[in-house]
């Protein structure tokens, strides 16, 4: 009678020891694309040329300017719904540019459920070629969806990205 406890508790550990893995899933590939609307603060002037509406001064540091954008936007794909960047751009005189912020999805993920998720965005290119890099980390413990994962963005268009990558519930 002892031996049958003490080895049913042994496999009830197991077994519950076992169940956060099979949770968490195996990574699985997104797809989808998404558009966006560069809302900057400020017009950094030529050859960027923004537009009158954007008159506050952008930040110098020598020839490098700074501007501060919040984008909204939205997505279609295994990401559904709405997204806003908040981050900086900071553009060289060659017209290369780096940006970096934070972008919250809200929405579903499919296989996720409802809800929100925080991204660390990074990336780089040039006004003149295009974006070459864009990547988005999932921020753990930011949103209100247990999603896990990293994110590529590929430009298409002038205001439009497909998203390729992976992510797990």
């Amino acid at each position: 009678m002892r031996r049958t406890l003490v080895l049913l508790v042994g496999m009830a550990f197991l077994v519950v020891s076992a169940a956060p893995a099979a949770a968490a899933g195996k990574p699985m590939p997104v797809t989808g694309s998404e558009t966006f609307f560069l809302t900057p603060t400020c017009d950094p002037g030529p050859p960027i040329n923004l537009g009158p509406s954007f008159s506050p001064a952008c930040k110098q540091a020598g020839p490098n300017t700074t501007i501060t954008v919040s984008n909204p936007g939205s997505r279609t794909g295994t990401f559904e719904g709405d997204q806003h960047f908040e981050g900086t751009i900071t553009v060289f005189s060659n017209l290369d540019f780096v940006f970096r912020g934070t972008l919250t999805f809200t929405g579903s993920v499919e296989g996720c459920g409802e809800g929100t998720v925080v991204f660390f965005n990074e990336g780089y290119g040039n006004f003149a070629t295009g974006l070459e890099r864009n990547v988005q980390h999932i921020v753990p413990g930011k949103g209100t969806l247990s999603v896990k994962g990293k994110l590529q963005l590929v430009g298409t268009s002038m205001n439009t990205n497909d998203i390729f990558g992976t992510y797990h519930c």
